[in-house]
């Protein structure tokens, strides 16, 4: 008995509706579109959320550490283009707020630069799973409506899923890409900011005066305690701030007899040395003479023009004298900033304590 056209139809559909097998024909495409890498982790997430038929939160390290690296290697390539394009307009309006707007404090521009990294890990990570089940429902439409089978479907799915080989380019790349960032780093200079070039530099915490270290240093006798000239020496202090302990020397023989004539106990030298040489405090030596001369207050080195003159801007409305020069550098041209000249150290220091004020960098150096 012959069959028509349409009966054979309806024979191969029912044929290829039927599965025989243990594992039913979503669990097979499931697995099928998800390829051999992760296959135990993501057939649970993915049968939670063909459950629930929506996009529910479900937590994935991968895609929150790894963000661009997961995307690529499962083919997500519409979530990645738009989390790359939400990112990058992130971080210019991050830039744009720090640098361009109403200058702020340090802390709050690493504040704002470290919530804008937190979302960006936080996000993937908790909506990763979600987009993967979106594209993946896709990618199983279009196979079951292009094949006229389940195996043949499930064939599509795996020539189409992640593998082994692209976890390996994967890593490749990701290791080219790290040695050129090496590079570039190595090659950049040392510094940014050029610190004192010529000169001795300057610290700002004042030099404890001669004087008042003596006055500190040097002790008075208690009252009755006898010293000899041995334990004087001993005793003290080396250093800027000792003074020489008068030196005592003993009376003539013929004191000695007078004293022991009419009774009295015979002296030692410390009996009789001058009371004035052992209680009167040593006389301060003079102050240091002020340091004059030619200083100048390094405040950067800026690749930036728009760094360097509002940093110039900060010490003119200070009230301070500024110095601008143009370097010209291998890597390009930089702005020095400087403030000066001042005519004694103590200008220089009062002055740098300012700019630091101003969240500036400030080292004197003396010309």
């Amino acid at each position: 008995m012959s069959t028509t056209p349409a009966e054979a139809r309806a024979t191969e559909l029912a044929i290829t509706t039927i599965d025989l097998s243990p594992e039913n024909h979503i669990a097979r495409l499931h697995r099928a579109v998800i390829g051999p890498v992760g296959a135990d982790y993501y057939l649970p997430v993915l049968a939670r959320l063909d459950m629930r038929d929506q996009a529910i939160p479900i937590w994935n390290w991968a895609a929150c550490l790894c963000t661009l690296n997961w995307m690529v290697f499962r083919g997500l390539w519409a979530p990645a283009l738009s989390y790359i394009a939400v990112v990058l307009g992130v971080a210019m309006a991050v830039l744009v707020l720090t640098q361009l707007a109403a200058p702020m404090a340090d802390s709050i521009q690493w504040s704002l630069w470290a919530g804008a990294m937190t979302l960006a890990l936080l996000v993937p990570g908790l909506f990763g799973n979600a987009w993967l089940y979106a594209v993946y429902r896709k990618r199983l439409a279009r196979a079951l409506s292009g094949t006229a089978s389940v195996q043949d479907a499930c064939a599509m799915l795996n020539r189409q899923a992640s593998s082994y080989s692209r976890l390996i380019w994967i890593v490749l790349v990701n290791l080219i890409l790290a040695g050129l960032l090496l590079a570039a780093w190595l090659a950049l200079p040392t510094r940014h900011r050029q610190g004192p070039v010529d000169g001795d530099v300057v610290s700002a915490v004042p030099a404890v005066s001669a004087a008042a270290a003596g006055a500190s240093a040097a002790s008075a006798p208690a009252q009755g305690a006898i010293a000899t000239p041995a334990s004087a020496a001993a005793s003290a202090p080396v250093g800027n701030a000792a003074l020489p302990t008068p030196a005592i020397e003993a009376p003539p023989a013929s004191e000695m007899r007078r004293s022991t004539r009419f009774g009295e106990t015979p002296r030692t030298p410390v009996d009789i040395a001058p009371r004035a040489a052992l209680s009167d405090a040593a006389p301060a030596r003079p102050a240091a003479k002020e340091a004059t001369g030619r200083f100048i207050i390094n405040v950067g080195l800026f690749a930036q023009d728009d760094n360097a003159r509002r940093a110039a801007a900060k010490l003119r409305d200070a009230g301070l004298p500024v110095i601008t020069q143009e370097l010209q550098r291998a890597s390009g041209s930089l702005t020095q900033v400087r403030a000066g000249p001042f005519a004694t150290r103590t200008e220089a220091g009062d002055a740098a304590q300012k700019i630091r004020a101003l969240q500036l960098d400030a080292v004197v150096i003396r010309q």
